[in-house]
């Protein structure tokens, strides 16, 4: 089923563009089934020739980079490694096409949902305490 699943979203993406398959995309993270968040997640990690049409789109489309991120945190939380391993590699993906995004969904997280996910990305951010703070501090300004 993850090969069905990120087969379906690369032909949705081909035929579509990211204006279809990303809403989809942020939709089916929410599956139960592990397989289908991890073809999601191969999806998000995909070929790099998709970073840029995509970060375009999440520039222009900040809502959606707020849900994929909003999605992304609980699967690095994830008690299965192979989902935990690619949300983090997603993320990291991610961070630099949507930062401010990024921070603000970090942001809205509960304390102990925050403190668990930046435990879990310290590895991939060194600076995730540092970035926040500012962000935090910028945003009271």
């Amino acid at each position: 089923t993850r090969a069905a699943c990120k087969d379906l979203l690369a032909l949705l993406h081909a035929s579509c563009g990211f204006h279809v398959s990303v809403p989809g995309l942020i939709k089916a993270l929410d599956s139960a089934q592990a397989a289908v968040k991890s073809g999601c997640l191969e999806q998000l990690v995909g070929p790099s020739e998709h970073l840029g049409p995509l970060g375009a789109f999440l520039t222009a489309n900040p809502a959606h980079a707020r849900g994929i991120y909003l999605r992304l945190f609980p699967l690095a939380t994830d008690k299965v490694l192979e989902i935990r391993r690619s949300a983090v590699a997603a993320l990291q993906r991610l961070r630099p096409v949507a930062p401010l995004a990024f921070f603000e969904a970090l942001s809205k997280l509960s304390s102990d949902q925050q403190l668990s996910t930046k435990r879990h990305l310290s590895e991939a951010f060194s600076d995730l305490d540092r970035d926040l703070a500012a962000f935090v501090r910028t945003k009271r300004i």
